[in-house]
């Protein structure tokens, strides 16, 4: 007998110990190490682990960048070859466009997380694979929003990822009766 479900298959959870590269602020943050090797259209669990020992509440912000696949959907050998970060399209339907068009938004995406002062917090999301290798920047802001560089523990994290399919068919055989 052959039994098929809809579950989600994910590959065994993978810790990155270090979330701050650097003490580099946007524009130009820089762009951390390898997390996990992916394949295009995969779905990547993170789990973010924030720990604040700055005397005022902050927010931490995470944007994924994924390694440009190859020809043939080949991973280059080498980094940096190019790397993006995933941009989302958000359409904007309104009176000043013709019947059937829109003007559309791109947007690209960034996580931002709060922490409070002297806490830990945990966070968890889901982000889709946009290439061959999941990488990040990550950086931090006060509650206004203003950029501030990271100097030894004043913020501490680490991440956690997992890469699969959140809907995915899993067909296994079972003894029983004959197909």
């Amino acid at each position: 007998m052959t039994v098929a479900s809809l579950s989600s298959q994910f590959s065994d959870v993978r810790r990155t110990p270090v979330l701050f590269q650097d003490d580099s602020v946007p524009p130009l943050p820089v762009i951390g190490p390898l997390v996990r090797l992916t394949r295009v259209g995969q779905t990547i669990w993170c789990c973010v682990e924030v720990q604040n020992a700055l005397a005022f509440d902050a927010y931490v912000v995470m944007r994924p960048f994924f390694d440009i696949p190859l020809p043939e959907y080949l991973r280059a050998s080498v980094f940096p070859l190019q790397v993006a970060a995933p941009i989302k399209r958000l359409d904007v339907i309104g009176p000043p466009s013709p019947f059937g068009t829109s003007i559309s938004k791109f947007l690209g995406e960034a996580w931002r997380f709060f922490v409070p002062s002297g806490e830990t917090r945990r966070y968890a999301f889901l982000v889709p694979s946009d290439g061959m290798a999941f990488r990040y920047a990550a950086w931090a802001t006060d509650v206004t929003g203003v950029v501030f560089p990271i100097i030894g523990t004043d913020i501490l994290g680490t991440i956690w990822t997992a890469a699969g399919s959140a809907h995915a068919l899993m067909v296994e055989q079972r003894a029983g009766r004959a197909a």
